[in-house]
């Protein structure tokens, strides 16, 4: 086990490392700063053998609780909402989503009107984002990415005819229940989910674009800002973990659900007392990790959904967890750009 220090350059913006992935044998790792203020953040990939940041950027929080970019796998790529130039905005999104090769700092920019929640496909060959376009429509559109990226002024334009059309609302203000706020992409690349402010999920098949699963708002919402916190797909894409949120007994909470995708039903998951701020699958499928507020992270098993064991190291509230693509080691992030690590039992 060891603590990892990462710094950013916008401290302003937060430090608290609230998405976080790992490269192949560790080589890179890639965080999120960010401290739940509404168009703040940053994502920085560090190169841990040559002990140096690849790149760095401004982040634009839409989801109006953490920055919310996407990388593939192997930690080469990374999707983002570009930060906009000023902060005075009124709930309308004016982000654009970038595709940037993380080894040289070159990106692309996503066509279309304003582009929003990206997620990016585990080859980085295809990305997603939801789109609001100037009639007030909004959807899900995807992207084919070229297998270089150059700089470019030119912005991608998006497949024709490719789209998932989602329910307007009443206007584009975030905080209301059909407000996308989170959008996930299986490893696989087979299934798409989409989380909303009132705590809904919808899976979709990206081939055919039909509903795989439909899971309504939560009941007793006070404020629908908490939402739909996070996704995470199983590596075989059957699986879906979401952590939602919800104001009840004049407190939050964020809690972590989880459905099988072969037949739509919900699965006991796990049982947590404590709030929940990150999930994640172990590529085998047998564990799922969970990221507390209490500094702990649970070790569940995902046949039983028994605790396996917890883990502590003090280094404060706990935002986000990963396993490495050969789930060999595995990684939590926590305040103050502090990062743990430290191999599975095997």
């Amino acid at each position: 086990m060891q603590v990892l220090k990462l710094e950013t350059e916008q401290p302003e913006a937060g430090t608290d490392v609230t998405r976080l992935w790992l490269g192949p044998g560790l080589a890179r790792i890639a965080v999120v700063f960010g401290n739940g203020v509404p168009f703040n953040g940053s994502v920085l990939c560090w190169d841990t053998g040559a002990g140096r940041a690849l790149w760095r950027a401004p982040l634009q929080d839409d989801d109006d609780t953490y920055p919310d970019p996407d990388f593939d796998r192997d930690v080469t790529r990374c999707a983002y909402t570009v930060a906009p130039e000023r902060d005075d905005t009124d709930g309308t999104p004016e982000g654009r989503v970038a595709v940037c090769d993380l080894a040289t700092g070159t990106a692309v920019r996503l066509g279309g009107d304003h582009t929003v929640l990206p997620a990016l496909a585990s080859d980085g060959q295809s990305a997603l984002a939801v789109e609001f376009d100037t009639r007030d429509r909004r959807g899900v559109r995807r992207w084919e990415m070229p297998v270089s990226l150059a700089t470019t002024n030119t912005r991608l334009t998006p497949i024709p005819r490719w789209r998932i059309d989602l329910p307007a609302g009443p206007d584009r203000v975030q905080h209301t229940d059909e407000y996308p706020q989170t959008l996930a992409l299986s490893p696989d690349g087979a299934r798409i989910a989409l989380g909303r402010a009132g705590g809904s999920v919808t899976v979709w098949g990206r081939s055919n674009r039909r509903e795989v699963l439909s899971v309504p708002s939560l009941k007793g919402m006070k404020y629908v800002r908490f939402g739909v916190h996070r996704l995470a797909f199983s590596d075989d894409g059957n699986r879906l973990a979401a952590v939602r949120g919800r104001w009840a007994d004049k407190r939050y909470g964020f809690q972590v659900h989880v459905w099988s995708l072969s037949d739509g039903t919900q699965l006991r998951g796990p049982k947590e007392t404590a709030n929940v701020n990150g999930v994640a699958f172990s590529p085998d499928g047998r564990t799922l990790l969970t990221a507390r507020e209490d500094g702990t992270v649970g070790e569940w098993d995902t046949a039983t959904w028994k605790l396996r064991r917890e883990m502590a190291w003090k280094i404060g509230k706990l935002f986000s967890v990963a396993f490495a693509p050969d789930g060999l080691t595995c990684a939590a992030g926590g305040e103050k750009g502090r990062v743990v690590v430290w191999d599975v039992d095997v």
